[in-house]
């Protein structure tokens, strides 16, 4: 994302979002979240928290802190000058390099996926 004035925000989504310092250190939780869910919903929930073999509590952590994770990095920045603005938009503008392993792999009659 472009926003002109003396400097410039790019948006990256490679930043890792660092959890709670507190929580990473002891591995315990001392926070309780509350929400409602239909039956539907708690059911659906039970059932694929048990297909993983997780408890309620993981699976939903788990399952939100991978939401979140995924939300935020779409919304992580950096704050660049005009003159690195310009290098980056080069590297990117630069022609693509022909990369054999990955030609052949392309053409390769293995399947990756049914």
């Amino acid at each position: 994302m472009y926003i002109p004035s003396g400097d410039v925000w790019v948006a990256m989504t490679t930043r890792k979002i660092q959890r709670g310092a507190e929580n990473a250190d002891s591995g315990s939780r001392t926070m309780r979240l509350n929400f409602r869910a239909t039956t539907e919903e708690d059911a659906r929930i039970r059932l694929a928290a048990s297909l993983v073999e997780k408890n309620i509590s993981e699976f939903i952590i788990e399952s939100t802190q991978s939401a979140a994770d995924r939300i935020l990095a779409d919304r992580s920045t950096f704050k660049v000058n005009s003159k690195l603005w310009v290098q980056f938009n080069e590297i990117l503008d630069r022609p693509s390099e022909f990369k054999p392993r990955l030609a052949e792999l392309i053409v390769s009659s293995e399947k990756f996926f049914d």
